[in-house]
């Protein structure tokens, strides 16, 4: 593994150029797009250990990575580097042998797009507190996933439809700055037996089914929710 990941990091770069393309900068299994504006994207991966760079370089101007659009099936450990902003929709997608996913302090992550990690081996993340924004399905069907843990001081604000739902969650901490929990967000997560919010929490809205077909046996709801939608808790053990 060690041996696998200093070749990554010590691999040499070389940039191609293709008409009505922009540029593309290879590693050793890990391939990015120049966007533009002193960005890149992580485009395309093929390795057992995903560790993507910060900057690459192009006609000797350092690029920031800070989209990934692509993972590899094969990796089983992904290390995010903190110039990181968006994961892509189904970036992870179906990737079921990776079970680590590792970001460097000092993250910058903001989005974790649809789909993103669905049906993929995860057992565990813990979220970056600069992330706004969960999308649809981002974790469905990880079967795997038990635990998920949000840095403290977290930003978060919405965890869309679908987000966690049909996974293999225990129990789960919602963050205070969460104001929308999406439709069907944990449904059908039939281990899940706790669900905490911290204090001062800002929840407003918990979507239709949110819950439903869940292991709660009961639950403590912040007093600013205005809106708890249909079926919300159908089949639970409330």
């Amino acid at each position: 593994m060690k041996r696998l990941l200093a070749a990554i990091l010590t691999a040499t770069l070389f940039a191609v150029g293709v008409e009505g393309m922009e540029p593309v900068v290879r590693t050793d299994g890990v391939e990015y797009q120049i966007l533009g504006d002193g960005r890149a994207s992580c485009q395309l991966v093929d390795a057992p250990a995903m560790l993507m760079r910060q900057t690459v370089e192009n006609n000797g101007k350092k690029i920031i990575v800070t989209v990934i659009t692509k993972g590899s099936r094969r990796a089983s450990c992904v290390v995010i580097p903190n110039g990181v902003e968006i994961i892509g929709e189904k970036c992870f997608m179906d990737c079921k042998s990776l079970n680590e996913v590792i970001f460097e302090d000092n993250s910058s992550l903001r989005q974790i797009d649809k789909m993103a990690f669905s049906y993929s081996g995860l057992e565990s993340i813990r979220i970056p507190a600069t992330v706004e924004f969960i999308g649809m399905g981002c974790f469905r069907y990880c079967k795997s996933l038990r635990e998920v843990i949000f840095e403290g001081d977290s930003n978060l604000r919405e965890i869309d439809e679908r987000a966690f739902s049909e996974s293999g969650l225990e129990s789960i901490r919602i963050p205070a700055t969460v104001e929308i929990i999406g439709e069907h967000c944990f449904g059908y997560c039939r281990s899940l037996n706790e669900v905490i919010f911290e204090a001062n929490s800002h929840l407003e809205i918990i979507d239709a089914s949110a819950f439903r077909e869940t292991n709660l046996r009961s639950i403590q709801i912040p007093s600013g929710v205005e809106i708890i939608g249909e079926s919300c808790f159908v089949n639970a053990k409330i």
